[in-house]
């Protein structure tokens, strides 16, 4: 109902080119999410993650994990789901049917907004092909009559009205993208928010189970946001594959904060 209604009106313009390109990007980003390594600690890998950050005894602590039979290294949890350990655990991910961990969160991220800039463009073409029809239409020069037989200059809430009776699909269809435009964009930010404070959703939501230690807890692992980014943004990479760890000198820091 959309796309006839905005070739209709603007039928020079290509209104099919954006939602392809973030359809596209949508995909491949949800694809990387699901096949990438989000980080799984193995017995062969635990020297490689064990140096990269300190435990802070309130949410990690140094124990043997049951299933794995390894002492788990900072920042790891188990997932029960997948049934291995996952450095820097965000989320078991229902979507994508993976762990978001220290391996593909920043592509997580990128997924986000991909289906955030997705959802958009599609909020965008239904409110402009409601309006292109409200102006040729000249909608808002008309009048009604009320259920009192009185004339009125035409409204907000008569004209969606109006709206909503001669093109419900369009107007309902808009409705719940504007609303998953406003899901999707708090999501993304509070995750924003995780990255320039240095935690996951996990380590947020423990926290609310240790209020008496909530203080000592807190921003253990913030280093200030620029560092937060940056090791947020390296730290997403395989052991393996990073020749020099920036979170050595990250250590010393945390270190001389506690001195």
């Amino acid at each position: 109902d959309v796309l006839p209604l905005l070739y209709t009106y603007a039928w020079m313009e290509n209104h099919v080119l954006v939602g392809l390109m973030c359809l596209f990007a949508n995909v491949a980003m949800y694809l990387a999410v699901c096949f990438k390594d989000p980080g799984v600690v193995t017995s062969n890998r635990i020297a490689s993650y064990s140096f990269l950050h300190e435990y802070d005894n309130v949410i990690y602590k140094p124990v043997v994990c049951s299933e794995c039979a390894f002492v788990r290294p900072p920042r790891t949890k188990h997932c029960y789901r997948c049934d291995h350990c996952v450095h820097r655990f965000d989320h078991h991910c229902v979507w994508t049917n993976s762990c978001i961990g220290s391996g593909n969160h920043v592509t997580f991220l990128g997924y986000l907004l991909s289906l955030l800039a997705m959802t958009f463009n599609a909020s965008y073409l239904c409110v402009r092909s409601l309006r292109l029809h409200v102006h040729a239409t000249q909608l808002w020069d008309a009048r009604y009559v009320d259920e009192t037989g009185k004339n009125h200059p035409m409204c907000l809430g008569a004209l969606i009205q109006h709206l909503l009776l001669t093109h419900p699909r369009i107007v309902c269809f808009c409705s719940t993208l504007l609303l998953l435009d406003l899901l999707l964009l708090g999501y993304l930010l509070f995750h924003f928010f995780l990255v320039l404070t240095n935690q996951t959703t996990y380590e947020r939501y423990c926290r609310s189970e240790h209020s008496s230690e909530k203080l000592s807890s807190r921003g253990f692992y913030n280093l200030g946001a620029r560092r937060n980014i940056v090791a947020f943004w390296v730290g997403c990479n395989p052991p393996s594959k990073v020749t020099r760890s920036p979170f050595k000198p990250a250590t010393r820091i945390l270190n001389d904060k506690r001195t």
